[in-house]
């Protein structure tokens, strides 16, 4: 049985973006959402790919609880899975430039990529910019598959039209 909710209170990228960076409690109360919403997803074998603020949702305007959207990436976890991805072809750069870990780029991943875009969404949560920044996807990629953390410059909103 599927569960459907309408969300009216809006993307937590949005959020971010109306009121700049969370507070720690804030943050605290959202990220641990998003925390046990992945940790549910990956005992079920499955992997998201698609980490962003732009994929969580609020139930109500007025209220801080999330879920999370956008399963169209996602796929069934199996043992020896990096082996498969490679073997089919399905280990294809995936997800968003900003959020996706440098194994994705390396098209060497498995379930822990959507860990580390926890890392950069809760970054984003707390900085209302991302720790890799560039100016365009390639550069964007490069940092990250180089580890080169910049102190951003990049808002939120300056993100999400890069990533359209």
């Amino acid at each position: 049985m599927h569960r459907f909710s309408i969300c009216e209170g809006g993307e937590l990228f949005d959020r971010i973006d109306e009121i700049g960076s969370f507070n720690e409690a804030k943050a605290r109360f959202v990220f641990s959402q998003i925390v046990k919403t992945i940790k549910y997803l990956h005992l079920q074998k499955i992997c998201h790919r698609d980490l962003k603020a732009e994929n969580f949702l609020f139930l109500k305007a007025e209220d801080d609880i999330i879920t999370l959207i956008d399963f169209g990436m996602a796929f069934q976890w199996k043992e020896n899975m990096k082996s498969e991805l490679v073997l089919t072809g399905n280990n294809k750069l995936v997800g968003t430039s900003y959020y996706v870990a440098p194994e994705v780029i390396a098209k060497e991943y498995d379930n822990r990529a959507d860990i580390w875009s926890l890392g950069v969404l809760l970054h984003v949560i707390v900085s209302a910019s991302p720790p890799f920044g560039g100016d365009d996807d390639k550069e964007i990629l490069l940092n990250v598959k180089n580890g080169i953390y910049v102190e951003s410059k990049v808002s939120v909103t300056q993100m999400k039209k890069s990533s359209s």
